[in-house]
């Protein structure tokens, strides 16, 4: 073990020095050079130039990267080339890693609550550590992320895991956890994306994050919307049910969220780059996906539905699902941008037990099982997005036979136009879920 006594001894003689005699051990010493950064952040860097010992400098910048990550970019040159410095420099160019806290209670923005784990979530348990072999100069967590890395590269996820739970400090664990998956599976690179579900399991409060990254990269593989023909599907239909069964033994629900996550973006970009907007791809995919095609049709025909009304745009959207095409693919236009603002980041007491998906990504909206119902739905969050967004069909919404129609309406229209005078008559209806997102 590399002990931080030449490193320390450097504020021995300072004005305000820190206590040495008292430190017998590596945590000790760890703990005092913390708080020498506390106390003088620019003299510490200055003290840590100054070591010529590479293995002691390069513990410093891992002591100090792990307890003050903001501050990880300028220690990572001080680190020797080699494992510490990009451990170092994948922390500084990824703030997710140090920037995500554990929340209690109800996750806090939409994309968490979008993939957020069901009461019965039972994690596995944590793989045996396999302890990595580096350079004598490279410390302890810095060698067992480096392993984890080189084996996520591979593919090979159970190595991955069983070398980022050989790291000490569980903060650092858990982003090693989910910088191995996000390597493992990846655009190209989706056969190990089951298994690296189960390392985002183990990444703490980057759970949500990581299995997001794993869902994008299924989702890169989605055809364009314009092809005919269940081989264009096949290969992502089976991954997606690959990665259901794997999280089913954890978690049903959290395992249907991330299929719902996955179908939402494919369809998204499946749309995307579609000429011809027409409903092929619900002859190859299934039921589950659906709520996902209806939703991605809504958004790419939405800057064509303005000026129309609810009924007229939603049956715009249900002669698209409808038609199909000769199968060729078209020569693709520019993808539409995907929606990012949200609109539903909490919930409202009574809304968790509503129905919901995922919607082109990391939002979510409310479901129906009926196919007329979920249109309308789709065509109304597209709407809302709109610039300028379409006022005229939220309030129509408002006045729509389905409940959860008249929900979306009162949520979106109070999201975008909160002083719109339709809400103040929202505020006498009797549906008690409707009436709060209207401020009543």
């Amino acid at each position: 073990m590399v002990l931080l006594l030449p490193l320390l001894a450097l504020w021995s003689c300072r004005s305000d020095p820190v206590a040495l005699e008292d430190c017998a051990d590596a945590a000790c010493e760890r703990e005092r050079l913390e708080a020498a950064w506390l106390r003088d952040p620019a003299g510490t860097l200055e003290g840590l130039a100054q070591v010529s010992d590479p293995a002691v400098r390069a513990l410093g910048v891992e002591v100090l990267a792990q307890a003050h990550p903001t501050a990880s970019a300028e220690l990572c040159p001080l680190a020797p080339q080699g494992p510490t410095r990009r451990w170092c420099e994948g922390v500084a160019t990824t703030p997710l890693l140090w920037s995500v806290q554990a929340q209690a209670g109800e996750p806090a923005d939409e994309a968490a609550q979008v993939l957020a784990p069901g009461p019965t979530l039972r994690l596995p348990p944590l793989p045996a550590a396999a302890e990595a072999s580096c350079a004598a100069e490279v410390p302890a967590d810095a060698c067992q992320a480096h392993a984890a890395r080189e084996a996520a590269l591979l593919g090979q996820v159970s190595q991955a895991a069983a070398a980022c739970a050989g790291v000490a400090s569980p903060r650092w664990q858990a982003a090693c956890m989910f910088q191995s998956a996000s390597i493992a599976c990846r655009e190209g690179q989706t056969e190990p994306c089951d298994e690296a579900a189960e390392l985002c399991l183990w990444s703490g409060s980057l759970r949500g994050a990581c299995l997001s990254e794993v869902a994008s990269a299924l989702a890169a593989q989605a055809p364009g919307a314009e092809r005919r023909g269940s081989a264009a599907w096949a290969g992502l239909v089976a991954q997606v049910r690959a990665l259901r069964r794997r999280l089913q033994a954890v978690d049903a629900i959290l395992a249907d969220r991330v299929a719902d996550r996955t179908w939402a973006e494919a369809l998204a970009r499946s749309y995307g780059a579609a000429r011809v907007v027409v409903g092929n791809p619900a002859d190859d995919l299934p039921d589950e996906a659906l709520p996902a095609l209806r939703a991605a049709v809504a958004w790419r025909l939405s800057p064509d539905l303005a000026g129309l009304d609810l009924d007229r745009a939603a049956e715009r959207v249900t002669t698209a699902l409808a038609a199909r095409s000769g199968g060729q693919r078209q020569l693709a236009s520019p993808a539409p941008v995907r929606p990012t603002r949200s609109l539903w980041a909490r919930n409202l007491p009574g809304e968790e037990a509503l129905p919901q998906v995922a919607w082109l990504g990391d939002l979510r909206r409310t479901t129906s099982t009926e196919a007329a119902v979920d249109i309308r739905i789709c065509v109304l969050e597209a709407m809302a997005r709109q610039d300028p967004p379409g006022i005229d069909l939220l309030v129509e919404g408002l006045g729509d036979p389905d409940r959860l129609v008249r929900w979306t309406s009162a949520r979106l229209l109070s999201q975008v136009a909160p002083g719109h005078t339709a809400l103040g008559h929202v505020r006498e209806y009797a549906d008690p879920l409707v009436r709060a997102r209207a401020g009543g």
